[in-house]
């Protein structure tokens, strides 16, 4: 499988390191019991049982053994960096030997063989994927770069060009250009994983590329606070341990049925309540689950190197850990990665999932409307600390115990609550006339589904707020504009030393900043519900104000693009 990363800057390096570093990981793990898998990765002079336990060992200390049996054979993956011309000018396609560094605490470690494609390169240069595990030769012979197998080719869908997974981390305003060029290489069986500040990227991208429900690839909505800069191409500094939560978008071939609790049963494995005996017993063989005497289980359909997942007991350990870090809450449930529908079109998001999991960077996957409380809390924030680190030109504490700063955030979030509280209600009254409509026979048509898709992650009656009784949404407390500006000032204070990521983008000259999809995205709520949002209104138009002396002639950078 292979997964693309578009936006190589801060973030998506740092996620593309973890990749390579997992999948490199995996396959070095279960070549050490399984020789003939990848080929011998053992070092010389180790016992094959000791490298047996030492796989046994990683296994286990991943973070998310439950989404173990639905990886992607490790042998089978490859990570592709799809980057603009000019950082490799000099180098074509064939030479794709690009190493990504990542520095923490002081201590740098790095991640090679990457394959690399170029803004305008065709395809020439990839082999055929018939495969498992293609090597793409470099100019040196005794190197090989791992281009991994396409899923979307072997399910039929369109040719060895087919994107499997594609991570987008490219700043908000530039997704929509980033993807147009590669859209005919999207298939229904491709996944998006959106890393992106502000809101209104999905939106966009549906309305633009993505309008037909029955053709459009599986989504999913990410959001990170991971705090990293760039130091250099493909070099970047970790210097703030976050979290990165997701949430997977509904969609023709997931339905609405997909966000499944993994059940914490007496043995420790997971299993969806409600079950009965034969349907149990029939799933675990669809999903390749050992049976008690360690047999596999007539019709397993379990990988290569399933049969060395953690036993029980360990594994039971592991995901009350992980429950209790899920969501910051402790013994937050899990979601069951086999409750996704195991199609052809949903294959890739099964793995892409499976991946994301088991990456360590706190990793956690959210029902989507979950997932949206927390985006829009984000939102607030960067609303609140990016327009106004950018405009002065300071780092994110220095707006802590200012009158005007702390005045103007305080602004900031009380228009955001209301257009939230409006956009909320929006949302209820038309999940009311959509069910209406269905019960009469009326179905809308892209444009409906486009709205269904929206509506549906904001419907408020899973939210906190919603009141049962009375039938009318309220808003969660977690939105309302005291709790909004108290997590601005937390964030605030605990990144006190960092340069927001607008502020960034004016010390580095860029011509376009997120604030169409921060300040801007509040501000056109506002305007679609008939609320004021003068602040906000004001934000947007001083920073593209700050930002357009960028575009002056003889205008340049402060700061060195690779010096950050």
């Amino acid at each position: 499988m292979r997964f693309h990363v578009v936006g190589v800057g801060a973030v998506g390096s740092l996620l593309a390191f973890h990749l390579k570093r997992s999948s490199r990981r995996l396959l070095a793990a279960t070549a050490a019991t399984l020789p003939g898998l990848g080929g011998n990765s053992g070092t010389s002079g180790t016992s094959g049982s000791d490298r047996s336990d030492e796989a046994q060992r990683y296994l286990r200390s991943l973070p998310a053994p439950h989404a173990l049996p639905y990886l992607p054979p490790p042998h089978e993956q490859g990570i592709v960096l799809r980057m603009r011309k000019f950082a490799y000018a000099s180098r074509a396609i064939r030479r794709s030997d690009a190493s990504v560094a990542v520095q923490r605490d002081d201590v740098w470690d790095k991640e090679t063989a990457f394959a690399v494609i170029h803004d305008g390169d065709d395809y020439s240069g990839i082999p055929s994927s018939t495969e498992p595990g293609t090597k793409l030769p470099r100019d040196s012979e005794s190197q090989t770069v791992e281009w991994g197998r396409s899923y979307c080719q072997q399910a039929g869908f369109g040719t060895e060009e087919a994107i499997d997974s594609i991570i987008v981390a490219t700043k908000a305003q530039n997704v929509l250009g980033a993807l147009q060029p590669i859209s005919q290489h999207i298939t229904r069986a491709t996944t998006i994983v959106l890393v992106q500040n502000g809101q209104g990227v999905l939106d966009l991208l549906l309305e633009r590329l993505f309008q037909n429900p029955e053709t459009r690839p599986n989504f999913i909505l990410a959001s990170n606070t991971h705090g990293v800069f760039r130091k250099g191409q493909l070099h970047v500094l970790h210097t703030a341990f976050g979290r990165l939560d997701f949430g997977i978008v509904p969609n023709a071939y997931t339905g609405n049925d997909y966000e499944k609790l993994l059940a914490k049963q007496n043995d420790g494995e997971g299993d969806r309540s409600g079950q009965g005996e034969d349907e149990k017993k029939e799933e675990g063989q669809g999903r390749g689950i050992r049976a008690e005497d360690g047999s596999d289980s007539e019709g397993s359909r379990q990988n290569e190197w399933e049969a060395f997942l953690p036993k029980s007991a360990q594994a039971r350990r592991r995901i009350e850990r992980a429950r209790e870090r899920s969501a910051g809450i402790p013994n937050a449930p899990l979601l069951d990665v086999g409750a996704i529908p195991d199609l052809p079109e949903t294959q890739t998001l099964r793995a892409t999932v499976a991946m994301l999991l088991n990456l360590p960077l706190d990793v956690h996957w959210h029902p989507i409307r979950g997932l949206q409380m927390i985006a829009l809390r984000k939102l607030a924030v960067n609303a609140c600390i990016n327009p106004l680190t950018a405009l002065s030109e300071v780092e994110n504490g220095q707006l802590l115990g200012n009158g005007s700063a702390e005045e103007a955030m305080r602004d900031v979030c009380t228009e955001a609550s209301q257009v939230l509280e409006a956009q909320i209600l929006r949302s209820h009254h038309a999940a009311l006339a959509r069910d209406t409509e269905r019960e009469a026979g009326q179905e809308g048509g892209e444009e409906q589904a486009n709205e269904d898709v929206r509506d549906l992650m904001l419907t408020p009656t899973s939210l906190p707020g919603y009141s049962s009784q009375t039938g009318v949404p309220a808003l969660d407390p977690s939105l309302r504009a005291g709790a909004l500006l108290a997590e601005a000032k937390r964030v605030a204070r605990l990144t006190a030393r960092n340069k927001s990521s607008m502020l960034q983008d004016v010390m580095n000259g860029a011509k376009t900043t997120e604030i169409q999809f921060i300040n801007g995205y509040l501000s056109r709520l506002g305007r679609s519900f008939g609320i004021p949002t003068p602040v906000n209104d004001l934000l947007v138009k001083l920073v593209n104000f700050k930002i357009s002396k960028n575009s002056a002639p003889g205008a340049r950078s402060r700061y060195p693009r690779s010096g950050l």
